[in-house]
């Protein structure tokens, strides 16, 4: 039997100054961001690229970095630079003109995007109370993977509203 650690959220002893709404919302956020990281490293395992998998791995990583460590920690402060850049769209799209594009999907791609910005806002939500404002974050994260693993129903799934041999099938 493995048994698998979840991030510990140290906070120092005595006040940490959350109340039990923003300690619940730290532990949201740690799942919501072992989620995210888990699919993204599953997109990651499916790259015959090297570079490709690598910074795939790279990108879940800093997702995961900021929801399970760093959102308590910048209570202060925005996400520093260079973790505001790891999560960014530019880090994940950008490749050498030698290198070709990493092969996703283009809602698996969108649903990346999308990831990275939560995330990075996420923090901002630390500062003006975890309680109140993560959650909406955390929404947009889950709907991402939703659209990334292909949860939801499509558009070109739903009948459509001329009836028959108006479209394309």
């Amino acid at each position: 039997m493995t048994i698998t650690h979840l991030p510990v959220l140290d906070t120092g002893p005595g006040d940490d100054g959350m109340d039990d709404s923003d300690r619940t919302a730290v532990a949201d956020a740690a799942g919501t961001g072992l989620r995210a990281a888990l699919w993204i490293r599953s997109l990651a395992a499916r790259q015959t690229h090297t570079e490709h998998r690598r910074r795939l791995e790279a990108y879940a990583e800093a997702v995961e970095r900021v929801l399970t460590r760093e959102l308590v920690a910048q209570r202060d402060e925005e996400l520093g630079e260079e973790l505001r850049h790891a999560v960014s769209a530019y880090s994940l799209t950008w490749s050498p003109p030698s290198e070709p594009a990493l092969v996703l999907r283009p809602r698996e791609l969108v649903a990346l995007a999308a990831i990275g910005a939560a995330a990075a806002s996420a923090p901002l939500a630390a500062i003006e109370g975890l309680g109140r404002d993560l959650a909406r974050f955390l929404a947009l994260i889950d709907a991402a993977l939703d659209v990334g693993l292909a949860r939801c129903r499509r558009v070109a799934d739903q009948p459509s509203a001329g009836g028959s041999g108006g479209g394309a099938q």
